[in-house]
């Protein structure tokens, strides 16, 4: 079975989310994962980026060990990766970390 242009027929480990964007006028989603600690809260986050041709479902054990330890965990698919929408624009390591600052920004972390 295809998986889809956003790998729709592809579980992720954890639910996923979409926070919209604005990028060279094109309205854009940001999939992420967001995962609470499963005990008592270190009180620290910890944010995990995918490589190149990756998503952040690749992250799967290291999300638990993360969250077992009490950090929250904050996993974003970038723009054209994974769950995220794949616009045609003009891709940068810029781009990819204002948009990871917007979505932070959002959570206000």
């Amino acid at each position: 079975m295809p998986l889809g242009i956003a790998l729709e027929s592809y579980s992720y480990p954890y639910p996923v989310q979409n926070f919209s964007l604005d990028i060279e006028g094109e309205r854009v989603r940001m999939a992420y994962m967001v995962i609470l600690p499963s005990c008592q809260t270190s009180g620290r986050i910890v944010l995990l980026l995918h490589g190149k041709s990756f998503y952040g479902s690749s992250w799967k054990e290291t999300i638990k060990a993360l969250s077992e330890a009490g950090h929250l965990v904050v996993i974003p698919d970038q723009i054209g990766f994974g769950k995220s929408s794949k616009p045609s624009l003009h891709y940068s390591f810029d781009l990819l970390a204002q948009n990871t600052a917007r979505l932070l920004d959002f959570f206000e972390l």
